[in-house]
């Protein structure tokens, strides 16, 4: 029964967070109880909820009020106290001149509270899995706290999710592998290129159509790693949070995909690097999954999302910057988010988005090998990838590369005369 009342703890808060607007504030670790305020609506106070006889303490009274003290000293408007306990049966409302106290539970549902948020009867609702139930809207409550700051940048490196900051790792250590070469003397194009960047001649001639996923880990100017590395981790541990590690690395490689594939349809060779396409991927992933939990409508959420969004847009009017690989990346990551949504209501939508991403990758594929822009060509550029890969021992590659090219280039020339 402790899990079904904590279910209901639970279905309370997410219906005052995402229909009235209440936000979380970090008090302790989430277990049995939660403290939320509205910063637009003073006149509806604190709201403090636990489940009753939670705690073994005597002095639990003494300490709500210490914790309540504390809070209005950063939300002086703050109106009403309400401490609300939750249990499977009882009804009790007493108005102090600290609080007001009440005790809710699916058999009474008369008192002022329900009266101003109707709503919250919906909490009592059967389930039909009520651990597993309970372990999302854990998750879910998780994503819109605001943990207390680490004290220490090593405290907040021990919190970011493991495969947010291993794959930063990554694009880390090639980008100063790169720039390392750049220093000894190497063209930083040749050296890119042979490291996995995309290059639409090596993919058409000798096959290396992985350069439409590797090209998301090579990064050759150090601030664009910077820049794509405060990104990755303010979107990484959202949806690795959320998704966790698999689903994460599912959607960014989708989304450096499918944003590469929009580049290799609609544009003839050039260079492409960078993890912007899987990071426009993160982004669609949020925005469905904030729209469909109706967190969007949270006034701090959605000035950070607008925020975001102007951010992301400005940045396409940035010289050498991709269009065709952001958007690419994004259109993924909504048709991900859809693929993952629970939402009931949403189900139609999910096999369509399942069906659209079909269609999608069908006609990209048809047009990509119906209608290859080629041009222009960097021959001088291939001996020199040829030539650093032989230098580095990639004799094998090489020999390989330049019967591929020899014959890609003759059929080239055979078919523009």
């Amino acid at each position: 029964m402790k899990v079904v009342k904590e279910l209901w703890l639970f279905k309370v808060a997410q219906i005052l967070i995402e229909k009235y607007g209440y936000s979380l504030i970090d008090v302790r670790a989430i277990q049995e109880e939660l403290w939320l305020n509205h910063p637009e609506k003073p006149e509806y106070g604190l709201i403090r909820l636990s489940l009753h006889k939670g705690f073994d303490l005597n002095n639990i009274k003494e300490r709500t009020l210490k914790i309540k003290q504390a809070i209005l000293q950063i939300l002086p408007n703050v109106a009403n106290f309400w401490d609300v306990e939750i249990d499977d049966e009882g009804f009790m409302q007493e108005n102090e001149s600290e609080r007001i106290h009440v005790l809710i539970s699916p058999e009474e549902t008369n008192s002022s509270l329900f009266e101003a948020f109707p709503d919250i009867k919906q909490a009592f609702s059967q389930s039909e899995d009520p651990e597993k139930e309970l372990e999302e809207l854990k998750k879910r409550i998780q994503i819109v706290r605001v943990p207390n700051k680490p004290k220490t940048l090593i405290d907040q490196v021990k919190l970011l999710p493991k495969m947010t900051v291993s794959i930063l790792a990554i694009i880390t250590i090639i980008t100063l592998i790169i720039n390392g070469l750049a220093l000894l003397g190497y063209d930083i194009i040749p050296v890119s290129i042979l490291l996995g960047a995309y290059y639409k001649t090596f993919v058409l001639a000798n096959f290396e159509v992985w350069r439409l996923f590797t090209a998301g880990f090579v990064h050759i100017d150090v601030f664009h790693l910077m820049m794509n590395g405060i990104a990755l981790l303010n979107l990484g541990q959202f949806i690795e949070r959320l998704y966790g590690s698999k689903r994460l690395l599912l959607i960014l490689l989708n989304g450096i995909f499918f944003g590469s594939f929009f580049v290799f349809v609609g544009q003839g060779n050039i260079l492409l690097v960078g993890i912007s396409g899987g990071l426009y991927a993160l982004l669609g992933v949020m925005l469905v999954y904030l729209y469909e939990t109706g967190l969007i409508r949270q006034p701090m959420i959605q000035s950070q999302v607008l925020r975001m969004v102007f951010m992301n847009i400005l940045i396409n009017f940035l010289p050498n910057i991709s269009i065709l690989g952001h958007l690419g990346g994004f259109i993924s990551g909504v048709m991900m988010g859809l693929l993952f949504t629970k939402k009931v209501s949403w189900l139609p939508l999910r096999k369509h988005a399942l069906i659209a991403m079909i269609l999608m990758s069908t006609f990209l594929v048809y047009f990509g090998v119906t209608n290859p822009k080629t041009e222009p060509y960097y021959q001088g550029t291939d001996q020199e990838v040829l030539d650093l890969a032989r230098e580095f021992g990639l004799n094998a590659y090489a020999d390989n590369l330049v019967d591929s090219l020899n014959q890609y280039y003759k059929e080239v020339i055979n078919e523009t005369e």
